[in-house]
């Protein structure tokens, strides 16, 4: 994984619709991979997407994108060619950083009805982002930590959250009530870290990009 190059689209797929070519000159534009700008775009559209849009079989469009490369090579240049080709994806979580599996479910619910006893879902549509995914997959080594399994729960379109004692941290959200969509940028030594949690189905879903 750190000393093969990783494989891109050819030319030839970026050439076959008016869309695909401008994902293609935006990711020339910026000096980065074209294909990691297209896994940025397509977690931007999934993003835009009503919850109760799904596949068959009940299957959620969540989705997740991990751009791959060595420190400035480009991925922040494809998170901003992403976000200058779509700016708008209605929802005011876009970009947000990953800091818990907890702070994942608190952006999308809010806090228990004091009357109902219900958890609202106050953002039903979700985009996050992270830099560099060293700092999650740090979070997700922690014993505590929920993180991991929370994107992986999420991605699926799961129920997420937890009952605790308190009201005031009680979040949960049923399933297949928002939408939830990320990406993150990886050195080849941190994907190649994420491709080892295959028994646990982490790079299973991502969708990988190189930005050389």
């Amino acid at each position: 994984m750190t000393d093969r190059p990783i494989p891109h689209l050819p030319r030839s797929f970026y050439a076959d619709s008016a869309i695909l070519r401008k994902v293609e000159q935006a990711g020339f534009s910026r000096i980065t991979s074209p294909d990691a700008v297209l896994a940025c775009v397509i977690a931007r559209v999934a993003a835009s997407l009503d919850p109760g849009i799904k596949l068959p079989g009940n299957a959620s469009l969540n989705f997740v994108s991990a751009v791959v490369g060595q420190s400035g090579t480009g991925k922040s240049q494809a998170f901003s060619a992403a976000r200058d080709l779509l700016p708008k994806i209605g929802t005011p979580v876009d970009g947000w950083n990953i800091g818990s599996g907890e702070g994942i479910v608190a952006a999308i619910v809010g806090k228990v009805d004091s009357e109902t006893g219900l958890c609202p879902i106050q953002n039903p549509r979700v985009l996050f982002c992270v830099d560099e995914g060293e700092q999650l997959l740090k979070v997700g080594k922690r014993d505590s930590s929920i993180t991991l399994p929370t994107i992986r729960s999420a991605w699926a379109g799961q129920g997420l959250g937890q009952t605790n004692a308190s009201r005031d941290t009680t979040r949960n959200a049923p399933p297949h009530s928002y939408r939830f969509a990320m990406y993150v940028g990886l050195q080849p030594s941190f994907a190649a870290e994420l491709l080892t949690g295959d028994g646990a189905g982490d790079p299973q879903r991502y969708l990988f990009a190189a930005v050389q």
